[in-house]
């Protein structure tokens, strides 16, 4: 996150989140590889629903306005709204693709949430 945020200074908040999904589409592609023996299969890759390839654009988009997000609050609590909008973003792609989703991810945004609170509370004192 540190790294895409200083990144921004050099070639907009744009750019760095472009070079973000870039980084992370060659770490993946390395690791496939690797796991694979260097024999990757592609029938998994057509057979998959057309939603699962929206990851590579929903990321970037989440990294250009995590950048946003940045600017206007402290970076601590720009990572806990984005941890917030990842078991969110789990819960929906739960209820989408299984029809349900496990309660723990609600109490898993509940104890974030009261984390928040409590670190508002006794840093302000």
């Amino acid at each position: 996150r540190m790294f895409t945020y200083e990144a921004t200074r050099y070639v907009g908040r744009f750019g760095a989140s472009c070079i973000n999904s870039l980084v992370g589409s060659a770490g993946a592609l390395v690791l496939i590889l690797i796991t694979t023996g260097f024999r990757p299969s592609l029938s998994g890759y057509v057979e998959a629903p057309l939603v699962s390839y929206l990851t590579g654009p929903l990321g970037t988009v989440s990294c250009y306005l995590s950048n946003i997000a940045y600017d206007k609050i402290k970076v601590f609590y720009a990572t806990i709204c984005l941890l917030v909008g990842q078991i969110a973003a789990g819960i929906a792609a739960d209820l989408y693709m299984l029809g349900s989703f496990h309660p723990g991810k609600i109490i898993g945004i509940a104890v974030v949430c009261a984390g928040i609170f409590w670190d508002k509370k006794h840093t302000a004192a």
